[in-house]
């Protein structure tokens, strides 16, 4: 017969992972089966996939984007997502996100691949994640702007500050500091 758990978020210390900052509240020391954890996050993930572990990610706070194989998904407080096996994922919050993710079989480290050149569409990946951060840090910078930003401006402001050709990590670090 299986053990209850019971165990407090704020009793569980918080590590940083290629997801954000996580508390593993399940592990599959636990259950081999399946496990739980909360993601804090302030910056985007690093596109990654599972070659056996389906996710659940499921949105506790905080609005962002999660791209999932070719999905792009707008993603708020109560939106959830599941992420087969061997689809490349990532998120990208607007500011702070919370999301808590649950993993069938249980999440391991050795499950975790990030794209490399290797990979058959890491050159899509690549170039999805710029976009998708290009477009976030000038979503930003426009916030309190009233007016919507034309195509014209945008192209501008990508020309004037030359993200195009920064890589995802340095566009990733600009948007936890924005």
């Amino acid at each position: 017969m299986g053990k209850i758990i019971v165990r407090r978020e704020t009793e569980v210390a918080q590590v940083q992972d290629i997801c954000g900052f996580i508390r593993l509240l399940t592990c599959a020391d636990d259950n081999a089966h399946g496990n739980v954890v909360t993601v804090q996050m302030r910056g985007a993930s690093t596109p990654h996939y599972h070659k056996t572990t389906t996710e659940f990610y499921f949105v506790l706070g905080g609005p962002g984007v999660i791209v999932a194989g070719r999905e792009i998904i707008l993603a708020d407080t109560g939106t959830l997502v599941m992420i087969p096996p061997a689809i490349a994922h990532y998120v990208i919050p607007r500011n702070v996100m919370k999301l808590a993710v649950f993993a069938v079989p249980a999440w391991h480290k050795s499950d975790e691949f990030v794209l490399n050149e290797d990979d058959a569409e890491v050159d899509y990946y690549v170039a999805m994640h710029k976009k998708l951060l290009i477009d976030e840090l000038v979503a930003r910078a426009h916030f309190d702007r009233s007016a919507i930003v034309t195509p014209e401006e945008r192209v501008a402001l990508l020309q004037a500050k030359h993200y195009d050709e920064m890589s995802p990590g340095g566009l990733s670090r600009l948007l936890v500091y924005k």
